[in-house]
């Protein structure tokens, strides 16, 4: 057998045909024979010196879905010149970014598999609270974030805008995206937390937008 000239490509493709299978059958119903017959070509061999199990390809897609592969310095020198200020950049830019994970965020395909959506939270509610709690103590260092609980609001910021509003996003009417958005304003707002702006509201509308033409396809 020829050796593989291009590993990496070789790994991402499994991995983009393995993630598309997770989030429309659910992790149960995908089989490595059915993430080979999708790559056209790919044989079970090339699969197995890049994964040792079907868990290990899961595991792999969480990682790449959670930003391990794509983004690891997402976290990183965040523009703006406040720590709040940050904040509310890096929202904008992930409301914004999303339309890349269009196929994640229809609801017909999160709903499938409670999995996904139980290991791709926590994954991010870690990471995410890691990643941001840099930017509240600067934030209250700067004056821009009034809190003596740097590390609990990280975590509610990630759980506020992931969970509660993130992995239903598609199932909610746009008036309850609307609704909800408007109402983490006022609860961000009486903390001293300004963080929900009508930039913000106005882009995850878009997004909403944007997210029902994609849901129509499945």
């Amino acid at each position: 057998m020829a050796r593989n000239k291009y590993p990496e490509q070789s790994r991402e493709k499994i991995l983009d045909v393995a993630q598309k299978l997770f989030l429309e059958k659910g992790y149960e119903q995908t089989t490595i024979q059915k993430i080979v017959d999708d790559l056209n070509g790919m044989t079970k061999g090339v699969i197995y010196h890049h994964f040792k199990s079907k868990k290990d390809i899961w595991n792999a897609v969480m990682a790449r879905m959670a930003g391990d592969s794509t983004q690891q310095c997402w976290f990183e020198n965040w523009p703006g010149k406040t720590g709040l200020e940050k904040l509310q950049r890096a929202l904008l830019r992930s409301l914004s970014e999303f339309q890349r994970y269009d196929v994640a965020y229809s609801a017909e395909v999160m709903l499938k598999d409670p999995k996904t959506i139980g290991e791709l939270f926590l994954k991010n509610l870690a990471e995410g609270t890691d990643g941001i709690e840099g930017y509240v103590i600067e934030g209250m260092q700067d004056g821009s974030i009034e809190t003596e609980d740097a590390h609990e609001l990280a975590e509610f910021i990630i759980t506020s805008i992931n969970l509660w509003i993130g992995i239903r996003f598609t199932s909610l009417k746009r008036e309850q995206i609307i609704n909800k958005f408007e109402l983490l304003k006022r609860v961000y707002d009486g903390i001293d937390v300004p963080l929900i702006n009508n930039e913000i509201i106005d882009m995850a509308v878009r997004l909403y937008d944007n997210l029902q033409i994609v849901q129509k396809k499945f």
